[in-house]
């Protein structure tokens, strides 16, 4: 008869790897599963002027450490999660406004205080705003971001990267994830397939270069 064992290979913070293997009579078949919560790669964060200009290039994975901005499509335009606003820190929950960009070779240029640090543990991703310098959570029934000076209870999220490229950050406690918001120029959470675009995740590339001007003569302009 057969039989199925599940081994957990090279398990790390925030990591984990399993492997389903089926023994039958003469053969092996193998079915290989692999579950991130986190990720076992990691980057040295780097610091981000919330006032200053950065790019950003689309992921295909999420890195410990990193800088990215959650960009949503939605009636044909690409919008960026931006910071929370002043009164969403007062009140300590918020739905943040898109910011409209414009991916230009799959890169973006948005402000350091739209980037969100993402860091793994053995729990799921952190995500914290550059512009508040706070993280992002949820634990009750509501669809905002709730916002909170260090990590508690609802701050833990998995990242899934969906077909389309784009990323499913999955709230562990509610089990809603972000989405620039149907109905709403905001980004928020929600449990629904069409309650929202999911983002894609542009992550940090470096500052971004200020244009150049030169003056030109009459004859050097026409020439």
């Amino acid at each position: 008869d057969p039989q199925t064992i599940t081994i957990t290979v090279f398990p790390n913070e925030g990591y984990e790897r399993s492997t389903t293997i089926t023994f039958t009579t003469g053969l092996i078949e193998e079915t290989l599963k692999v579950t991130q919560k986190g990720n076992n790669e990691s980057v040295e964060t780097a610091t981000l002027d919330p006032a200053k200009t950065y790019a950003f290039r689309k992921a295909d994975k999420v890195v410990s450490g990193q800088w990215y901005v959650m960009v949503a499509s939605k009636n044909s335009k690409l919008w960026a999660c931006n910071a929370p606003a002043d009164t969403d820190i007062s009140n300590g929950y918020g739905y943040p406004k898109g910011i409209e960009v414009e991916d230009v070779n799959g890169e973006v240029s948005v402000s350091g205080a739209a980037a969100y640090l993402f860091s793994a543990s053995e729990d799921g991703f952190t995500i914290k705003n550059n512009g508040s310098n706070k993280y992002i959570l949820q634990s009750d029934k509501f669809t905002s971001f709730n916002l909170a000076d260090a990590v508690v209870t609802g701050c833990y999220w998995d990242v899934t990267k969906n077909d389309d490229g784009t990323f499913k950050v999955m709230n562990k406690t509610v089990s809603k994830f972000i989405v620039m918001q149907t109905k709403f120029d905001s980004f928020g959470l929600t449990q629904y397939d069409d309650g929202g675009s999911m983002p894609w995740l542009y992550e940090y590339v470096g500052e971004t270069a200020a244009p150049e001007y030169k003056s030109l003569t009459i004859e050097q302009f026409y020439s």
